[in-house]
């Protein structure tokens, strides 16, 4: 399995990727993604990151295994390949605008048959690292109460709970009310940060 920053050559792999989480209800942002145009809004964005997942071993790009090594520089797209091997897990960090920009939002979905292999888990700590890179100081993202593999992720990756929409909305499907619930994760020492950020802004 290898992580990479998604670049032009996955464009197509990760579109197919979002055709599939809607195929399959995933209820999360990627089923945003009806149409091509709507991905390329995304890579067209500079304050959004795409990292994918692919299984070929012999994929050409940026691999490393999650949690074990911080990139000293952010990660560069992968470079071009004949023929993008297929992303089995999805991750997209949103980072926030002029006084927003110490953090970002994230989101992450895996492919149903790669699901309960901790790789939800490996390719968020994968991100983090870059995001952590690049200078965010703090990632959040928003869990719906009933989705236990995604609390049980975001809990492994080192996020705490800071909040919740209690009530969010009614589940009809599932019975009842759901939450949305807020986590985040401190990536670097807010004190530090703050000393590098007024440094370059002198």
């Amino acid at each position: 399995m290898q992580f990479l920053l998604a670049g032009e050559e996955q464009f197509e792999a990760v579109y197919q990727f979002c055709q599939l989480m809607i195929r399959t209800d995933a209820r999360m942002s990627f089923t945003d993604v009806t149409e091509r145009s709507v991905l390329r809004s995304w890579y067209d964005d500079p304050a959004v990151q795409l990292y994918a997942a692919v299984d070929l071993p012999s994929a050409a790009g940026l691999s490393g295994a999650a949690g074990t090594a911080e990139p000293a520089a952010p990660l560069v797209a992968s470079p071009p390949v004949v023929a993008s091997p297929p992303v089995v897990a999805l991750f997209r960090a949103r980072r926030g605008l002029a006084h927003k920009a110490h953090s970002c939002d994230i989101a992450c979905a895996v492919h149903p048959d790669y699901r309960r292999r901790n790789l939800a888990t490996d390719l968020t700590l994968f991100a983090l690292a870059d995001q952590k890179a690049r200078g965010v100081l703090i990632a959040r993202t928003y869990v719906y109460s009933w989705n236990t593999a995604s609390l049980a992720t975001i809990g492994k990756a080192g996020f705490v709970e800071g909040g919740r929409v209690l009530m969010h909305s009614y589940d009809a499907a599932k019975g009842g009310w759901v939450d949305d619930v807020l986590f985040h994760k401190v990536l670097q020492d807010p004190d530090e940060w703050l000393a590098m950020y007024d440094q370059a802004a002198r």
